[in-house]
């Protein structure tokens, strides 16, 4: 038979009671919780309230992640805005802003329109005005003007070039006027490109009611459109046909104002 030995016997029978003695207390304490050992380990339903909020409360007042991820979707990250669009510094230095501001480089672009309508002014000088055969003209003071030298006809021509779509509102004939004679049926003759036809312009202008330095205006044109595609323009004045120098009726300019929307 094997012998024990006791001294192990001694050890396990130890164990045994100081197993039984711990889980005892261990047990005990368990069981006899302290509303003050819960405060110190535990938050209470008023002070949870105030910590966190319930699932309903954090829907109404944060966003869920797929409403974070959808919204992300629909915008760019700083990298791929960078590769699209501008920044504001940069814009500044390569636009114009709407406010206004100088170009110093060129444009392009297939059209602009103006805000509102522009009212320009073009003036002709009377040395631009060519005579008919059978007209000599007489050249003012540095260029200044032309008169009647000479001849048995009366008319003179000038070109006139506006910007196509331009809306013709005025047309002033300058002169001097000193002579019992006038210059008349001053206006402007529209000629058709594809054909013989010329229409003239009316109410006509005369130097009747002037004395002296003046002009006399084509007033109440409407419905005069420019059309370079189709007609060519120039302004047409009448001397008297007497075969006569008449230095005392002068034409000076005539100034043309006119209304555009675009370029």
């Amino acid at each position: 038979m094997k012998k024990i030995d006791s001294s192990k016997i001694v050890i396990l029978i130890a164990g045994i009671l100081i197993g039984s003695t711990l889980v005892a207390p261990i047990e005990a304490k368990v069981a006899t919780i302290t509303s003050k050992w819960l405060k110190k380990y535990y938050y209470s339903k008023k002070q949870i309230k105030k910590s966190y909020l319930t699932k309903s409360q954090a829907s109404k007042r944060f966003y869920s992640k797929n409403y974070i991820n959808n919204l992300i979707a629909g915008y760019l990250t700083s990298s791929s805005a960078a590769g699209t669009y501008l920044k504001q510094s940069d814009a500044s230095s390569n636009y114009l802003a709407k406010s206004g501001g100088t170009l110093t480089g060129g444009l392009t672009s297939p059209s602009y329109s103006f805000s509102s309508a522009q009212t320009k002014t073009v003036i002709i000088p009377g040395i631009a005005f060519q005579p008919e055969p059978n007209l000599t003209l007489a050249i003012g003071f540095n260029g200044r003007s032309i008169s009647k030298a000479g001849g048995t006809a009366s008319k003179v021509f000038a070109t006139l070039s506006l910007p196509d779509g331009a809306v013709i509102k005025n047309v002033r004939f300058y002169v001097r006027d000193d002579s019992a004679n006038n210059i008349t049926n001053a206006t402007i003759a529209e000629d058709d490109l594809d054909s013989a036809m010329t229409g003239y312009w009316s109410p006509y202008a005369n130097t009747s009611s002037i004395t002296g330095y003046g002009n006399v205006a084509m007033n109440n044109i409407t419905g005069f459109i420019v059309d370079n595609s189709a007609y060519l323009y120039s302004l047409t004045a009448v001397f008297p046909a007497a075969d006569a120098a008449d230095t005392d009726l002068e034409l000076k300019a005539v100034a043309v104002d006119y209304q555009i929307s675009n370029l």
